[in-house]
């Protein structure tokens, strides 16, 4: 635990030991002092600093990212986390593992497939991914890639990466080229998605033989005469399945070929894949939830389709039939402009065209056809659109004065040339407020502002993409400092954001946060933000040391990033099982010996 005494004095090393925001001098920004009671709000005056007698927040998820040095060796730039359970404040130390160096080496489903290309050890050539992730909307997730020949001129793949919990994704050289397999071969190579493997600290060697694959017959069928192209519409068109999680693919690729017709003059596009269903943490509730995935040529301009593997193959037989593509929508060129509101100039913009799925529950087949396109100086654009209902966004470039706009066009399917789209761009609200002391009456100097679009209560998976459901689009994250009154005003889109005000990092205050806020048209005022006495912690980031006496090494300069974690009702969460999304609450570097210090608020407001 920390004393009173020392927690002050560790409050005013602050300014050496970490450095991020404005940088203003201590001179010209607030810092953390009071006489009584009276000038810390609800919190206490102790040894001439404002402190809080507890926090709200009992549970944070900690991102630490070692910098580079002589002492972190294999750590620089290889991120952490860990989840902390807070007490009655004190020390936070935290003890790096030892990093991870996991050797991949897969083999053929069985012994005797002397078909499949293999080392002397008898692996076969794969590519590997480890997706480090939380599942947490507002954490990043952190892909390391691994490839055959990194070991020893092996087959075997090599990766460096921090222990944790990963998805682990290998894919067979040989599996990613187009055309039919053999149908049930039990030597067929098909990439393998095992979900939240628990990867250990330390030497990891990770073989297995890839799963005999499943093979999945699809019959896609199309009506010749209702294609906008030829009379042979899907040939050359690929087949394959993905995960609806993050769009990798699970499958062998299918190449269409010469369709057969029926007596009614159906065609029909016989497609074979082998593929394996996911497994591992979860797999039983995404087991069907796999994407048949129906995409063009490269060379094409078309929809790309996609079906629940559950919706064609009813019974898990391993046979299915995609008959809701039989009509390739119409392509239509919309030409169009972009203004601002009142129509006094032209907004050079981005604009992207995507078309809005029928259905929002993934049932059926879903048609994905994504464009964008930049205007012109004159704020004039012409894009191809699939006939149908159309989300449009639009991001002005450069300009920070007018909002994102988001809107629905209908683009009927004739005629081939549509002209005189008009796209009105909103003006940014002007978000206001004032950033006070504890006393609630001193303004605090120097402070940022950010708002970043929220995260909260969002699900960013690919199904909801195709869907979606993934919530607002081209939201721009601001920023802006506060003037010598503590007052500040700053253009923002319209939207959903968290805002975090972040008081300098030598003042002795902690951030305040104001997760998912709405900002509307005109003017959206925050009013008074008081930002409230910190609740300290301290701590050490140390590493394993190389030598006998077992003694760890501190690592100086470790960027610390601390989240607030939220549940699905964007209420504050103390279970990582329960948590859905985070907002950052803190950031801070390590001193030279390592040590660091988290100001925690009493509240979020």
């Amino acid at each position: 635990m920390t004393s009173s005494a020392s927690w002050w004095a560790s409050v005013a090393l602050v300014a050496c030991s970490c450095s991020i925001g404005v940088g203003s001098s201590p001179e010209l920004s607030s810092v953390n002092q009071c006489s009584s009671d009276a000038d810390c709000g609800q919190g206490h005056c102790v040894d001439g600093a404002c402190v809080a007698s507890g926090s709200r927040i009992s549970t944070v998820l900690l991102e630490l990212t070692p910098a580079v040095s002589d002492s972190s060796d294999e750590y620089a730039g290889m991120r952490f986390l860990t989840t902390v359970q807070l007490d009655t404040g004190g020390d936070i130390d935290v003890s790096l593992p030892v990093v991870t160096d996991m050797t991949v080496g897969m083999l053929p489903p069985q012994q005797d497939c002397s078909g499949v290309d293999t080392d002397a050890q008898g692996h076969v050539a794969v590519r590997v991914e480890l997706l480090q992730t939380t599942g947490l909307q507002g954490v990043t997730a952190e892909l390391f890639y691994g490839a055959s020949g990194q070991v020893d001129a092996t087959n075997r793949a090599l990766l460096h990466v921090p222990p944790g919990t990963f998805d682990l994704y290998v894919q067979p050289e040989d599996a990613s080229s187009g055309g039919q397999i053999v149908p049930d071969d039990p030597c067929t190579l098909a990439p393998l998605l095992i979900r939240r493997e628990s990867i250990a600290a330390g030497n990891v060697s990770w073989e297995q033989r890839f799963p005999v694959a499943r093979t999945l017959d699809i019959d896609v069928q199309s009506s010749p005469a209702s294609s906008n192209t030829e009379d042979n519409p899907f040939q050359g068109w690929r087949l394959d399945l993905v995960d609806p999680l993050a769009g990798r693919r699970l499958s062998t690729v299918a190449t269409l070929g010469e369709p057969d017709t029926d007596d009614q003059g159906m065609l029909h596009y016989a497609a074979s894949i082998a593929f394996n269903p996911i497994s591992g943490a979860d797999a039983d509730q995404l087991r069907g939830s796999e994407l048949v995935r129906l995409r063009p040529p490269t060379d094409v301009l078309e929809p790309t389709f996609y079906a629940a593997r559950s919706t064609l193959d009813l019974f898990d037989t391993g046979q299915g039939v995609l008959d809701q593509v039989a009509h390739l929508p119409s392509l239509v060129t919309v030409e169009g402009r972009v203004e601002s509101e009142d129509g006094a100039k032209a907004v050079p913009s981005r604009v992207t065209v995507e078309a809005k799925p029928a259905n929002s529950d993934g049932l059926g087949v879903m048609m994905t056809f994504r464009q964008t396109v930049d205007t012109d100086d004159d704020g004039k654009f012409a894009v191809k659109v699939a006939a149908g209902t159309q989300r449009v966004t639009v991001v002005p470039l450069d300009d920070v004065g007018h909002a994102v706009l988001e809107t629905e066009w209908i683009i009927a399917p004739t005629p081939e040339r549509q002209a005189g789209k008009l796209l009105a761009l909103p003006l940014s609200s002007k978000l206001t407020g004032v950033v006070l002391a504890p006393s609630g009456t001193e303004p605090i100097k120097a402070a940022t502002i950010h708002a970043m679009p929220s995260r909260l209560a969002r699900s960013d998976t690919f199904i909801d993409s195709l869907l979606g459901n993934s919530g607002e689009l081209g939201l721009r994250s601001a920023t802006s400092t506060v003037d010598a009154e503590g007052s500040f005003a700053m253009k923002v889109d319209l939207g959903n954001f968290d805002i975090t005000v972040r008081p300098p990092q030598h003042s002795g205050f902690p951030w305040a946060i104001r997760p998912s806020t709405t900002v509307a048209e005109g003017v959206t005022g925050l009013g008074e933000v008081q930002i409230s006495s910190p609740f300290m912690y301290t701590g050490t980031v140390t590493v394993p040391g190389q030598t006998d006496s077992g003694a760890r090494v501190a690592l100086p300069g470790t960027l610390l990033r601390v989240f607030a974690l939220f549940d699905a009702d964007q209420r504050l969460s103390d279970d990582m099982t329960q948590a859905r999304s985070a907002v950052e609450l803190w950031e801070s570097r390590c001193d030279s010996e390592g040590r660091f210090e988290l100001l925690l608020p009493e509240r979020l407001e």
